[in-house]
């Protein structure tokens, strides 16, 4: 079962192993990145970020999807971990299940915007949140579970794109 799909241009971190562990208890970690999947060293060090009671698989975004529609998976509470929201996007549309979407940790960059603190988004990243959201998924815009919830609704009036 996918308890949470996270959007967190860190992966796997410590607010990751220890905050969002406790608060969703999940048994398995799946992080998805084409980038990643193909680099052995940040896989590695990933890895090691890791408590080791926990199974952890980093894949691109097609053998990801494979792995979530998988029966086996079922007797997991998997954490699905996504640098942006277009990949997470491609991870809702290609699953069966529904889970909630946290958006975390976005960068400030060139060309973003202010969503709400410490969630900055393009125009393109906006709208895979939009899409998620009119897939029927409760979409949670917040950095660590311990801190209230930003509304995506009133976050997503004040872009200017």
């Amino acid at each position: 079962m996918i308890v949470l799909i996270r959007v967190d241009e860190r992966l796997i971190h410590g607010e990751i192993v220890y905050s969002w562990k406790n608060a969703v208890r999940y048994d398995s970690l799946v992080v998805v990145s084409d980038e990643v999947a193909g680099n052995e060293m940040r896989k590695t060090a990933l890895r090691i970020g890791c408590p080791q009671d926990v199974k952890v698989a980093i894949r691109s975004v097609a053998d990801a999807i494979k792995m979530l529609n998988d029966p086996r998976l079922s007797k997991y509470r998997t954490m699905v971990l996504c640098e942006d929201t277009v990949t997470a996007l491609k991870v809702y549309e290609g699953i069966a299940e529904r889970p909630e979407f946290n958006v975390g940790y976005m960068k400030p960059r060139e060309g973003r915007q202010e969503l709400t603190k410490g969630v900055h988004v393009t125009r393109e990243e906006a709208e895979a949140i939009r899409r998620v959201k009119d897939m029927g998924v409760k979409i949670n815009l917040q950095r660590v579970p311990t801190a209230p919830a930003a509304s995506y609704e009133k976050a997503v009036e004040k872009l200017k794109f």
